[in-house]
């Protein structure tokens, strides 16, 4: 973000928009039929994206209307669900229509 941009918000009082990237090019289609996105797997109890979330809440940030989420085609069910799960606006969750198999 520019800080043309930056200063826009600052002087309205309003907190830029939060972008997560979400993909698993780690994967490289790897992932069977049905098996969780990683940042939706599990570590010490929760999620990697829970983990991110309560960062980010820490921050002070309002996450209901300030997170968005892109992600790709694969895993955009996954997050949509995730998204309607928290009280999150399933708006927020962007699908860039990427395959895993575009990312090779």
């Amino acid at each position: 973000m520019s800080s043309t941009s930056s200063r826009r918000f600052s002087r309205q009082g309003l907190r830029p928009p939060i972008v997560i990237l979400v993909t698993d090019a780690v994967d490289h289609g790897q992932r069977k039929d049905g098996e969780l996105p990683l940042a939706l797997r599990e570590v010490h109890g929760k999620s990697l994206i829970e983990h991110w979330w309560g960062c980010l809440e820490a921050l002070g940030l309002n996450l209901q209307t300030h997170l968005y989420l892109a992600t790709n085609a694969v895993n955009y069910k996954f997050f949509e669900f995730w998204a309607h799960s928290r009280g999150i606006s399933t708006s927020h969750i962007i699908n860039s229509g990427r395959s895993l198999g575009d990312l090779r």
